[in-house]
């Protein structure tokens, strides 16, 4: 009796640009489930750039946020470069946080405030 083969044919998966974390992100960045937690916990990670909390509550990595994250880290001859620049943007927080101390509420100082803290916080990632 001769039996007939099918063709086997593969099937690729494209990942979704939202993970669970847990062993698909892993699997994904080869970062360990607990590692992926402390960058969020740390504020390396924040929400909406590199992790998002899901309907369910649950953290899901942004694979694409994840992507750019990590291409932005610079060489190391311009680390020092990054540290100059995390002093100047110190030094301006503390004058926009001292300007609204005195009193000025105008809604740019907040604006520009929390822009600048988002931006410390990725830099820091560099040190």
């Amino acid at each position: 009796m001769k039996r007939h083969m099918e063709e086997v044919v593969p099937v690729v998966i494209a990942p979704a640009r939202f993970v669970r974390i847990g062993p698909i992100s892993e699997a994904a960045t080869g970062i360990t489930e607990k590692a992926q937690h402390q960058k969020i916990n740390a504020g390396v990670w924040t929400e909406g750039d590199e992790w998002v909390k899901g309907p369910d509550g649950r953290r899901y990595l942004d694979l694409v946020g994840y992507n750019a994250w990590v291409s932005m880290t610079p060489p190391r001859d311009e680390r020092a470069i990054v540290a100059s620049a995390l002093d100047v943007i110190g030094d301006r927080m503390a004058t926009i946080r001292s300007k609204a101390a005195a009193g000025a509420t105008s809604h740019w100082i907040v604006d520009e405030l929390a822009e600048l803290e988002s931006l410390v916080r990725k830099l820091q990632t560099y040190r």
